[in-house]
């Protein structure tokens, strides 16, 4: 089979990117021909396999404003001549706009055109023109994709006529490095314990209310610091709020990491604030190495992950006292860290390549089998 992959770009190290990289990966080696298409001929933030084709669709960097919709619309266009011209099986789209391009282009008969949407979009204040065109093109895609079973309810509910289904993101492990390696021995202190979340500093990851929680934590878990791995806009704001809550010897913010699997295996405890989520592919990763977790219930994806009471704890979203509280529970109990250890480690087989390729082999033979059913209303 040969599936044509389009995102944007791949320059940046964010989830959508290592979901890409992740799935071209999957389907190289189990034997599939894999082209990734972007905008431009960026170089990657994350590792792409040699076997993967690589096109692009224009040498000009999208521009912005009107003349951002303009260019929209040319590279709908464009996408539909190179999938003519490669003649894929079927071409995934990842991310709103990218859905929208592939919804609009003009494809060869038979294509199965799938569509993507890795975020809750009911969180995000779509413009009018992207809300509009969801509803009008997204029943054109044979498939709109999304990772997990909430945000897939509410595609549909706000695109009437979409066919969507949740399938959840694969992950490669351990998780492939990409950028900058920095050593844990370098910034942990040694003998401690160590709670960790990653996540980019942005409004809706909240790490100011993990902070919060942490400041309730460490007066009754003195060998326990917390390390947030990331950056982003709020990086200034997130360490004055560290000095103001006394926290400079507790905390560490090392930045950017291109060795989390290093940084999974040096921590004991995974804690996930985020008021927002598409899936939650850090929360999967640290899982599967190991990595008990307690994390906010947030529209969508750790329900989708997290098995609450067995291999981690889920806590109302907002409710800053009750993820201290786990964390404070979690952290006096070495047995039944050790016992979440164990469990949480299975997530690495639920959302194996292996176990999630076989959900996108059925989602694409069940649009073909329609094919040949005819026209779908």
């Amino acid at each position: 089979m040969h599936i044509a992959i389009f995102i944007d770009q791949m320059s940046r190290v964010g989830g959508s990117e290592r979901v890409v990289s992740n799935l071209c990966r999957a389907w190289a080696e189990a034997g599939d021909r894999v082209t990734l298409i972007t905008l431009g001929p960026d170089r990657e933030g994350v590792a792409i396999p040699a076997a993967v084709e690589r096109r692009s669709l224009s040498v000009r960097v999208k521009r912005g404003g009107l003349m951002g919709l303009l260019d929209s619309l040319l590279n709908g266009f464009r996408l539909g001549r190179l999938l003519r011209e490669l003649q894929p099986d079927a071409a995934l789209a990842v991310s709103t706009v990218a859905s929208l391009q592939l919804a609009f282009a003009r494809c060869a008969d038979g294509l199965v055109k799938i569509g993507s949407e890795h975020g809750y979009a009911r969180h995000y204040r779509l413009p009018f023109h992207v809300s509009l065109a969801r509803r009008l093109l997204y029943p054109r895609l044979d498939l709109l994709v999304c990772p997990a079973e909430k945000s897939a309810r509410a595609v549909a509910e706000d695109c009437p006529g979409t066919v969507v289904r949740a399938i959840p993101n694969p992950l490669v492990l351990p998780v492939p490095p990409s950028g900058r390696a920095v050593d844990p021995a370098s910034i942990l202190r040694s003998g401690r314990r160590h709670f960790c979340t990653s996540a980019r500093f942005e409004p809706l990851k909240r790490i100011d209310e993990l902070l919060e929680a942490f400041a309730i934590v460490a007066p009754v878990a003195p060998e326990w610091d917390l390390v947030i791995l990331g950056d982003g806009p709020l990086r200034g704001a997130l360490h004055a709020q560290v000095d103001a809550l006394g926290l400079a010897d507790r905390v560490r913010m090392p930045g950017m990491v291109g060795n989390p699997a290093d940084w999974y295996a040096a921590c004991d405890l995974f804690v996930f604030s985020s008021h927002s989520e598409g899936f939650g592919m850090v929360l999967a990763e640290a899982m599967a190495h190991g990595l008990p977790c307690v994390s906010y219930d947030c529209d969508a994806g750790p329900a989708d992950i997290v098995r609450d009471g067995v291999d981690g704890d889920l806590v109302p979203v907002g409710d800053v006292r009750a993820l201290a509280a786990r964390m404070s529970v979690l952290a006096a109990d070495d047995a039944l860290r050790v016992r979440r250890s164990r469990l949480a480690r299975e997530a690495g087989a639920r959302f194996s390549p292996g176990a999630v390729l076989a959900l996108w082999r059925e989602a694409i033979r069940s649009v073909l089998t329609m094919h040949e059913g005819g026209p779908r209303p």
